[in-house]
């Protein structure tokens, strides 16, 4: 992640979707977070320590943590901290931007407690090298949670496929047709447990969802 993020000498469509991500991620996401607290509060329980949050947005997720908790937040997007400031203010979170991409990130081996990850690994250019990272920072039996829309089968998943490239334009990044079940079963958690369900409206296209813990074995 050793690179910070900034507008000058970017592509002008990279950064309208990052500025326009901003905003709905600021506007809407309290909307959105409706279908996945229940989900969240089981799912982050129990956190604690120094957390890695990959992809913090705009900071949806604090509310899930106990007040106090250290986060170092990777988010390259400018255009959310400001809306991730004032959610660690609200929520009594001791909070670190890093505006670095997940694939690099500049955090020593063995540091973190927990990574969580939510609806960030459909964006990333490289998953792999992501859950890589995820696993360095981690300490022994360190904890990765994980919250991912993922492709769906039959028809569903031929109109994701066919829908792909707009969305990924508008949506800074995002592809709706990974399949980032099979990127996290095979990236060497010592286990992994993982769900599957359907989340919002029937005529969104992300409504296949997973989510779940995999945890780091000690390394020699």
């Amino acid at each position: 992640m050793p690179a910070v993020c900034s507008c000058v000498g970017q592509n002008p469509v990279s950064a309208l979707s990052q500025r326009m991500t901003g905003w709905l991620f600021g506007s809407f996401d309290t909307w959105s977070d409706e279908w996945y607290s229940k989900l969240k509060t089981g799912l982050f329980w129990p956190v604690s320590g120094l957390i890695l949050e990959i992809g913090a947005g705009a900071g949806i997720n604090f509310m899930y943590y106990p007040p106090g908790t250290r986060v170092l937040a990777v988010e390259p997007n400018r255009f959310m901290h400001a809306k991730l400031r004032e959610r660690a203010r609200q929520h009594n979170i001791g909070l670190r931007i890093l505006p670095v991409s997940a694939e690099s990130i500049p955090i020593p081996n063995g540091m973190i407690d927990h990574v969580v990850s939510t609806l960030v690994l459909c964006s990333v250019n490289n998953p792999a090298k992501v859950l890589d990272e995820v696993q360095r920072v981690l300490k022994d039996k360190g904890t990765f949670h994980f919250v991912e829309h993922v492709r769906s089968d039959g028809i569903a998943g031929n109109f994701q496929s066919a829908l792909h490239w707009p969305w990924r334009i508008v949506f800074d990044g995002c592809r709706l047709n990974r399949d980032t079940e099979s990127i996290i079963r095979k990236s060497g958690f010592e286990w992994t447990v993982v769900s599957r369900c359907q989340l919002g409206p029937r005529y969104l296209p992300i409504r296949q969802h997973i989510l779940g813990r995999a945890v780091k074995g000690i390394r020699d």
